[in-house]
């Protein structure tokens, strides 16, 4: 799996994923959902930058991620017992060599604050639509 990511000034980073696998398994008592990646990869796309690798795999044997949610089912809700639990959670990250240059993160947040700006923006528009169509609902 190949994702890039980037903004109307060009790409800021590039990530490759391989063997990626994950599987859901729903029984009776419980959901499970697993996952896990042999390798990754995340580069900063900044032809200029000194450090183009920001995440690495450090050797091939290891798993790079490894996640369990386990869903319970029939567990009441009301009880106290703190040896019962209704989400059970495991992640194993391991074996990664991670770089961060500040002016690779700075991008990154500018990036970030700009995606979350956008959705506010969509959030209003979409808020107005709603009631322009309740109004028109109402007159109908």
């Amino acid at each position: 799996l190949e994702v890039t990511i980037g903004d109307e000034h060009g790409d800021i980073l590039g990530a490759n994923m391989t063997e990626l696998s994950a599987s859901v398994t729903i029984l009776v008592e419980q959901t499970l959902v697993a996952t896990s990646m042999k390798s990754i990869m995340v580069t900063d796309k900044d032809p200029n930058s000194c450090h183009p690798k920001v995440v690495s795999k450090i050797d091939d044997s290891a798993v790079v991620l490894s996640a369990q949610v386990k869903v319970f089912k029939n567990v009441e809700k009301t009880s106290v017992n703190m040896n019962s639990s209704d989400l059970f959670v495991s992640a194993i990250v391991q074996r990664l060599a991670v770089l961060l240059v500040f002016k690779f993160v700075n991008r990154m947040m500018h990036y970030v604050d700009e995606v979350m700006e956008e959705l506010k923006l969509a959030k209003k528009a979409l808020g107005l639509l709603s009631s322009k169509a309740v109004k028109i609902h109402d007159v109908q």
